[in-house]
């Protein structure tokens, strides 16, 4: 059982990692920033595999949600983007 102060700092935790989750997502939601918004949510979710890979226990389903949530969000930023569906799919 953990102290109060214990329990306070896993709840700001919980908070901070939130509004990084939502500044991504709005990132990625607005035309200019979106690639920028990828960028930074597949850095977060390759540092939250690497975290849980550092303290020893890695399961495989969070490895494989987080490339696959990684790899859905680079396929609509494809889609998305024109620009960047012009200069990596020329004819």
């Amino acid at each position: 059982m953990g102290t109060y102060g214990q329990e306070q700092l896993v709840d700001t935790l919980g908070h901070m990692l939130s509004a990084i989750t939502d500044l991504c997502g709005a990132l990625c939601a607005t035309q200019p920033t979106s690639i920028v918004g990828v960028i930074l949510w597949t850095g977060y979710f390759g540092e939250a595999a690497l975290s849980q890979l550092r303290i020893g226990h890695l399961p495989a389903g969070f490895v494989s949600l987080g490339l696959c949530f990684a790899l859905m969000l680079w396929v609509a930023l494809g889609v998305h983007v024109k620009s960047l569906r012009a200069c990596c799919f020329q004819r």
